[in-house]
């Protein structure tokens, strides 16, 4: 299984784009550490190797709410998505 980098779950979710039918019911399900960026960016999903420069997050490792909604939104069939983040023991 490929690690859960923001390269794999995005090669993932466009995978799945391509293979979701309109009778089909789509399920992502992710858990993990997130944040709010306050600097505009918005919530943010840290996959694994997710860097923080301060002040905020390397854009290049971090996956940001809008890419999942968009990526759900371009599916066909019923959509489901489930999120468990949090942002115990992490720094923004």
């Amino acid at each position: 299984m490929a690690p859960p980098t923001k390269a794999n779950i995005e090669d993932a979710l466009e995978e799945m784009l391509g293979k979701a039918g309109s009778a089909d019911t789509t399920v992502v399900f992710i858990a993990g550490h997130g944040v709010t960026d306050d600097r505009g960016a918005g919530y943010l999903v840290l996959p694994e190797g997710a860097e923080l420069v301060e002040p905020t997050w390397r854009k290049s490792t971090v996956l940001p709410w809008n890419t999942l909604q968009s990526a759900l939104r371009r599916m066909f069939g019923r959509r489901l998505m489930f999120v468990d983040t949090c942002h115990a023991a992490m720094e923004a």
